[in-house]
């Protein structure tokens, strides 16, 4: 790129599109730099095959941080559409994002899911599982690319659901959720905890001005009265954007 041999830098791990937000930033800062394009990819592997996240509204969020981290283009990998596919049709810009439904997310990785040359979506920071320890508390960074209230469509409301999976809890146990450094919030179990700890949902609405254009810090606390093993983790942090 010092000698301009360099017209467009492509980048990002397949594995990783939503949790590299803020390295993107980095990589398109380091484009622009030498006067290249910088454009950044979003996988059908990391999205479909080990996330589970090929719904749009998940894609159109990967997207919209994409464009908040100032690229030029977004690419894909492993997508092989046969038809007329919606997500195409509005991730060309933030103009045709703005005011959709959206599914922010932090990328979960597990080393049982990397082939070798793979593994290095093991190093991307921020990523999922987080294990919380004896402290019983993690600090997890989403990014958010866009102002949630600022893009409401005219005469509709911005909501936001924050949700949380965490292995390892049980009955009696509870999850305390602080958005931002915010007063902390009770999340509510989707289903009721028992004795035998499972992977269990938990999920709190939120007040969309509270969530910030950027990285959002997110303390999760697990209070309960027993100590807190390695068993206990969070593998799954999503912010759910709807308009109605």
């Amino acid at each position: 790129m010092k000698e301009d041999l360099v017209d467009i830098v492509t980048f990002g791990g397949d594995l990783g599109p939503m949790a590299m937000a803020p390295q993107l930033r980095e990589m398109v800062n380091l484009a622009h730099r030498y006067g290249a394009r910088a454009h950044a990819n979003i996988g059908g592997s990391g999205m479909q095959k080990n996330q589970g996240y090929v719904a749009p509204e998940a894609w159109w969020a990967a997207a919209t941080n994409i464009w908040h981290a100032g690229a030029d283009g977004i690419y894909t990998f492993n997508l092989f559409p046969t038809q007329p596919d919606v997500r195409y049709s509005r991730m060309g810009s933030r103009e045709t994002l703005a005011g959709l439904d959206k599914l922010y997310a932090i990328d979960p990785i597990e080393p049982k899911n990397l082939w070798g040359f793979n593994r290095s979506a093991l190093v991307i920071p921020d990523r999922l599982p987080i294990v919380f320890g004896p402290s019983g508390r993690i600090n997890a960074l989403l990014p958010v690319g866009e102002d949630l209230v600022g893009n409401a469509p005219e005469g509709k409301t911005t909501h936001t659901l924050l949700r949380v999976r965490i292995a390892g809890l049980i009955a009696g146990d509870h999850v305390v959720v602080r958005l931002n450094g915010q007063p902390p919030l009770i999340a509510k179990p989707t289903v009721p905890l028992t004795e035998t700890p499972v992977a269990s949902w938990f999920e709190i609405a939120v007040d969309p001005t509270l969530v910030k254009p950027g990285d959002n810090r997110i303390a999760v606390d697990i209070a309960t009265k027993r100590p807190v093993d390695s068993s206990v983790l969070l593998d799954r942090l999503e912010l759910a954007v709807t308009y109605q």
